[in-house]
Order: C-alpha cells, then sequence, then structure tokens
C-alpha cells in the first residue's frame, strides 16, 4: 500500500493545469480527492473520467474561492459530508504578465483574493482538524517568482513570496507534531496559465518552460516529504541560487528583462 492510497486530498483549481495533473496523479494512486473550481460541467467531467476503472471516491465543489465566502463554503461542504481530509493542495491561482499601471485594478484584487486570501482561509480551517487529528499535509503552489522582485509581473510575484514566506514559517511552527507544509515553488510550467495571465510568454518562459506532469510529480513527493519548500528542474534550481550572489536591485532587473515580451 502507498503513502496515498486510501487517504484524501483537497485540490483546489482542479479543473485544469497542475490542479488536474494533481488530481489524475492522485487517482491513479487510490487517493480519494475533493476537487474544487469555478466550473461545474469540467468537475462533472473530470470526475466521471478519474471514478472510471480507479475506484476512488471523487466529491466535487464547484466554487469561485476568489470570493470572501468560498473558502468556509468548502470547508463546511466537507465537513458536512463527514469526509476526513489527509491532504490539501493549495493550487488554485491567479496570474497577470504586463505594466503595473496598466492592469485592471479588478484583476489585482480577484489575484490577491484567490493566491493569498483563499489559500490563508483554507489553511486556517483545515490544519486546525489535522493537528487535531495529529496528522496531515498542506501543499501550497506558489512559485520561483516568489524569490525574488518581477517587473511586470509584480502582483503575481509578491503574492508568492507570500505563500513561500507562509509555509516555510507554518512548517517551522508545526514542527512539534505531524504536520506538514510544504511550498511548490515551480517555474514557468506547460499550462493554461499564460493564457488566462494574457501572455503568450516571454523569451526566459519558452526557454524555461517545464511539463505539468513533472512538476506535479516532485510536487506530491515534496508533500510527502514534509521539506517545507521545493524547486523542480534544475535550470529553477540554478536561477534561484543565483540570486544569493545579487543585490536585491539587480535581481528585479533580470527579472524584469525575462518578463517583458
Amino acid at each position: 500500500m502507498n503513502a496515498l492510497e486510501g487517504k484524501r486530498a483537497v485540490v483546489t483549481g482542479a479543473s485544469s493545469g497542475l490542479g488536474m495533473g494533481f488530481a489524475e496523479t492522485l487517482a491513479r494512486s487510490k487517493c480519494n480527492l475533493v476537487l474544487a473550481a469555478r466550473s461545474e460541467a469540467k468537475l462533472l467531467e473530470l470526475q466521471k473520467r478519474l471514478s472510471q476503472g480507479t475506484g476512488v471516491v471523487i466529491d466535487i465543489v464547484p466554487l469561485d474561492l476568489a470570493l470572501p465566502e468560498a473558502p468556509s463554503l468548502l470547508y463546511r461542504t466537507v465537513k458536512e459530508k463527514g469526509l476526513p481530509v489527509d491532504f490539501l493542495i493549495n493550487n488554485a491561482g491567479l496570474g497577470q504578465v504586463g505594466p503595473f499601471m496598466d492592469t485592471p485594478l479588478e484583476k489585482d484584487e480577484a489575484m490577491i483574493a484567490l493566491n493569498i486570501g483563499a489559500l490563508h482561509h483554507l489553511m486556517k480551517l483545515f490544519l486546525k482538524d489535522m493537528v487535531e487529528t495529529g496528522s496531515g499535509s498542506v501543499l501550497n503552489v506558489a512559485s520561483t517568482a516568489g524569490f525574488q522582485p518581477m517587473p511586470y509581473f509584480a502582483t503575481y510575484s509578491a503574492t508568492k513570496s507570500y505563500v513561500l514566506n507562509l509555509s516555510e514559517a507554518l512548517n517551522r511552527e508545526l514542527a512539534k507534531t505531524s504536520v506538514r507544509v510544504s511550498a511548490l515553488c515551480p517555474g514557468p510550467t506547460r499550462t493554461a496559465f499564460w493564457d488566462a495571465a494574457e501572455s503568450k510568454g516571454t523569451w526566459f518562459t519558452r526557454l524555461t518552460m517545464m511539463e505539468s506532469q513533472k512538476v506535479v510529480d516532485y510536487g506530491i513527493k515534496l508533500m510527502l516529504s514534509g521539506r517545507s519548500s521545493g524547486i523542480p528542474g534544475i535550470s529553477n534550481k540554478l536561477m534561484v541560487f543565483g540570486n544569493r550572489f545579487i543585490t536585491r536591485r539587480l535581481a528585479a532587473r533580470i527579472g524584469g528583462a525575462a518578463m517583458k515580451a
């Protein structure tokens, strides 16, 4: 029996991209699922496809986690169904590429609400249960963008810095328990994220693009290991490591050059 079989994971942003990849990979490992995303139609299709042949129990909760009441609704739904949760994968997120002054405020607010607010809220709710039961793991999807200032990706990189720092701090706070919080920090990944971010990518993102399944596999191993953070891919690791030897001002210049189309 593997470490996932018979357990249950809540996956947000599950209808596409990394979220769908997490759902598919966990289902193959016989892990039961609670899938959350905005599109009910996509969740129903995914539920039907993953249920066939795997024998896993899959519940879906269609909702927009950028709305203030949505995290509590997701948690309440799980509790009312009597579903014990072993893993929480906070994957849902938004991005926007472009000059800060050109980005609609509404898009920035939705990004902050989803990337920070919903993730923070869900951890407040689910971590309490995990600590009380004595086991559980949270995987927060951060980004290599969280390690440095990123002009033309400013709000997104700021939200991912929050996710990274919060995850590492909580992992330390919970060191005397059996509960762990990990931050997965991928670089550019081949998903529909760039379409949603209204960008075709830049020379840098195209050069360093990583296949989503490799990121998913790395993320699950990271979650099970209990380490506070991890960076998939050698080029991503080298980029973050290199930032240690330059000033933040220079890091911002390099980041801006990488993101400017």
